[in-house]
């Protein structure tokens, strides 16, 4: 029905599609054998999925995917396992890098991941490291997203064990917590900004690779510091592009 009224991205609202392998391929399936067919050209499934738990029979089948049919979004959070523990998640941070790394191999799909800054035990340092191990999986994009602080949260209720601030409008976004100053997350926002727009917006990514794979620089000092010399200033693309040649 939707597809036949015009929908051209159709998302699935689970938060993890593949924690029901068996489920999850009768559906990849579905998609792959009637691409084309019953299912126009033009149309694209979204799933978010929990990219360590992937089997390999999940994998076939997205290897076989007719290219443009599916994009999948990959939610990280971080690769500190202290903080990862602290939030409850239970992440095999090894066989996520090497699932991920295979997804985008294929070639065939877009693959968006995701980290969060302000998570509880994550410094400036900590999420440095997350970021540049997230970079490394070359996803088509990263997304850098900052800790909403809803109703229950922990760090939200428990304010004498994490003494924090956070914005009084929902989504109720973190300024500041024990691990991140307040000018630490208004550099961060500096860096997202640069991220989105060199490396997201996929126009700079030859001279992003010579950056960090032939010069050296590691990729958070790269969009970290640029992000901070452009200090989030809108401009005309062709004088972004000068100050990145700069």
């Amino acid at each position: 029905y939707l597809m036949d009224n015009g929908a051209k991205t159709i998302k699935f609202v689970d938060r993890t599609f593949n924690a029901n392998a068996h489920r999850a391929n009768e559906i990849l399936t579905f998609i792959k054998e009637n691409y084309g067919k019953e299912i126009p050209e033009n149309v694209c499934f979204h799933f978010e999925i929990a990219g360590d738990i992937l089997k390999e029979s999940t994998l076939e089948i997205l290897e076989q995917m007719p290219v443009g049919a599916v994009q999948l979004e990959i939610g990280m959070q971080s690769f500190n396992e202290d903080t990862l523990k602290a939030i409850n998640r239970k992440t095999d941070t090894k066989k996520l890098k090497e699932n991920i790394k295979k997804l985008v191999s294929f070639n065939n799909m877009h693959i968006h991941i995701d980290l969060i800054a302000g998570l509880t035990g994550e410094n400036l340092e900590s999420f440095r490291n997350s970021f540049n191990i997230g970079y490394s999986l070359k996803a088509h994009m990263l997304q850098m997203g900052f800790l909403k602080l809803l109703y229950g949260a922990d760090m939200r209720e428990n304010s004498e064990k994490y003494p924090c601030s956070f914005s009084d409008e929902p989504p109720y976004e973190i300024t500041s917590n024990p691990w991140l100053s307040a000018d630490e997350i208004k550099l961060l926002k500096k860096t997202e900004d640069a991220l989105d727009r060199l490396y997201n917006s996929g126009r700079f990514l030859y001279t992003l690779d010579y950056l960090t794979d032939e010069v050296g620089i590691s990729p958070f000092d790269l969009f970290n510091d640029f992000g901070n010399a452009v200090n989030g200033n809108k401009m005309r693309l062709s004088v972004y592009a000068e100050k990145l040649y700069n």
